[in-house]
């Protein structure tokens, strides 16, 4: 969840560190974690796992990447959007592989039968 920011005892929100003093929309709030939580969040990524996909963290959606590169190559399975408007083409998951994706979903697959 967002707060937007009606809050007159809130905070001011940071700017980017482009210095061009883009504000970001809002603050999230802080999450209760319980193992109900923990199991949508293993349920969330397994889901994931069957084509590449991109998360944009600063607009808060997911949706289908697609499935190659302008070069040509096999996209990686997992686009994490940087959360500043300016950096929204970097990758922050530029270094997980698809057989590391496999693994990340084999392992959570494992915790949910765990905690189950």
């Amino acid at each position: 969840n967002i707060d937007n920011g009606d809050d007159e005892n809130a905070e001011e929100a940071p700017t980017d560190q482009t210095g061009k003093g883009e504000r970001f929309v809002g603050r999230l709030w802080p999450v209760i974690l319980s193992a109900s939580f923990f199991l949508r969040f293993l349920l969330f990524v397994q889901h994931l796992q069957n084509r590449p996909i991109k998360v944009s963290i600063r607009d808060g959606y997911v949706c289908s990447a697609r499935a190659w590169t302008n070069s040509g190559q096999k996209a990686p399975p997992l686009f994490l959007e940087h959360p500043q408007a300016n950096r929204s083409s970097d990758n922050l998951s530029k270094s997980l592989t698809w057989s590391g994706w496999w693994k990340v979903g084999l392992r959570c697959r494992q915790m949910q039968s765990d905690l189950c």
